[in-house]
């Protein structure tokens, strides 16, 4: 029940779990950090799109942030099957219902948001990542501190080693001095 016109059933559910977390008071939405690589960028990217009052920070790696250009990155058509066809009027409308960049809004508090890239990324294109951060800053232009960082690893591919700078990056935005 995850996939194609129900891969916003993945979105959903995440959604649940962390309103589940701070309604039940194992942590609040000032601690409450999110990350997702790859594919994992549908999710993450519209967790923040859709309640970015629940979060207090993103980090994404090589996301798929821009779905309803499926087409236009390398491993677009082997996902076809898994998360629908551009080419298909219904498919595509699913597509858009799960496309993080397309689902930004403006004048919404969007919470930090680190992104992560390999500039020899044959996976998944680095304009995805930087097309949603240009977005991002844009509606958020008035908050400095909300501005993306974005880290672009001139050498690396699509796996990205990022963990170090996602624990500082969170550590920062939640104010963990520890």
């Amino acid at each position: 029940d995850g996939k194609g016109k129900n891969k916003i059933n993945s979105v959903n559910d995440f959604i649940k779990c962390a309103k589940y977390l701070i309604d039940h008071r194992y942590t609040n939405s000032s601690k409450l950090v999110i990350s997702g690589a790859s594919a994992g960028g549908i999710v993450i990217g519209m967790a923040l799109a859709t309640h970015p009052e629940l979060f207090a920070a993103a980090s994404i790696t090589s996301g798929m942030l821009n779905m309803s250009r499926l087409d236009q990155i390398p491993i677009g058509n082997a996902n076809f099957l898994e998360f629908g066809s551009p080419f298909n009027k219904q498919e595509f409308n699913n597509l858009q219902t799960i496309d993080a960049y397309l689902n930004l809004r403006e004048d919404v508090n969007y919470p930090p948001v680190m992104i992560s890239v390999g500039l020899k990324d044959e996976r998944v294109f680095p304009w995805q990542s930087a097309k949603f951060s240009v977005r991002l800053n844009e509606i958020n232009r008035t908050s400095l501190d909300k501005q993306v960082l974005v880290i672009a690893n001139e050498d690396a591919g699509h796996f990205v080693n990022n963990f170090v700078n996602m624990m500082v990056f969170f550590m920062w935005k939640t104010n963990i001095t520890d």
